[in-house]
């Protein structure tokens, strides 16, 4: 059922809704559609659960933050007006970055993040639903492990394994980003 109300001849305007029950949604699915989450966000979601989240300076998908640059920089083509623009993220891509405290094993379901491994570790779990055995964990330490050691990844289905070559000295934050193919 949509709902709507009219507040001049000149535009149909609906009413707000939620990620749970949108304003417009179909009727062999109403935990599906589109609503108002705020004024200039609209929201986008899906069984329920918000998706994409559209605003004046950025988008969200599945809790991944895009940030647009306000500037025209690093648009595609030359200088001037008549440049092409297919799609303009200016000059970062942000992702959704989350640093946990946990020294170990940790769930973490963000497609990044910072991890900690323990002084004399050499390898944790981390459980993350990005990840799948095809994807590629690429690591970084974010700080000083004490001694040279190899740092890499191996990728299973909803988790990743973080493994060092000889246990490292000091306890020592790990960063992370998961990519994957279509």
């Amino acid at each position: 059922m949509i709902r709507f109300k009219s507040k001049t001849a000149n535009r149909v305007s609906a009413v707000d809704g939620t990620a749970a029950a949108p304003s417009i949604s179909f009727s062999g699915d109403a935990a599906s559609g589109m609503y108002l989450i705020s004024t200039n966000n609209i929201g986008w979601s899906t069984a329920g659960g918000n998706r994409l989240t559209l605003s004046t300076g950025a988008f969200q998908l599945n809790g991944v933050n895009f940030i647009f640059a306000t500037d025209s920089l690093n648009d595609i083509g030359a200088s001037g007006a008549s440049r092409p623009r297919d799609l303009f993220l200016g000059r970062k891509l942000f992702l959704d970055f989350t640093n946990t405290g946990t020294v170990g094993n940790v769930t973490m379901n963000k497609p990044s993040g910072r991890v900690n491994i323990a002084a004399a570790g050499t390898t944790f779990t981390v459980t993350n639903s990005f990840v799948t055995a095809a994807s590629h964990v690429l690591l970084t330490f974010a700080g000083n492990p004490g001694n040279s050691v190899v740092l890499y990844a191996v990728p299973a289905a909803g988790s990743f394994t973080v493994n060092v070559s000889a246990a490292i000295t000091n306890q020592t934050a790990i960063d992370f980003v998961v990519l994957n193919a279509d």
